[in-house]
């Protein structure tokens, strides 16, 4: 059994920095994590199951779980999960999905042509 981890009081660019995750990640200070709950366990001989909680200030509770043979794969799938969340909650407050972020793109580059 692996042990649960807690922290509290990161944002998260600390909550990326201070983990095992060497991502990019560029979202607002609306996302800023009060609360970063992970809890890693072994399922079987080969499988881990890593939950994580995140807890932010504006932006409230966000969860996400995964499942790998490896506990490093599946701690990584987790966290992608928690920031994928944070940014298309961070982008529905900001008013823009994902597509209209992906077609303002698109309309600058071939104009930029």
């Amino acid at each position: 059994m692996v042990p649960t981890i807690q922290c509290k009081g990161f944002t998260l660019s600390d909550a990326i920095k201070n983990t095992v995750i060497s991502k990019s990640v560029k979202i607002s200070s609306r996302a800023d994590i009060t609360s970063l709950n992970v809890k890693m366990e072994k399922e079987t001989d080969i499988l881990y199951r890593v939950h994580i909680e995140a807890r932010t200030a504006n932006e409230g509770v966000v969860n996400a779980t995964a499942k790998a043979e490896d506990l490093y794969a599946a701690y990584h799938d987790a966290t992608g999960k928690i920031i994928r969340q944070l940014r298309e909650s961070h982008d529905r407050h900001a008013g823009h999905s994902h597509r209209e972020r992906i077609v303002t793109q698109l309309e600058e580059e071939s104009s930029e042509e």
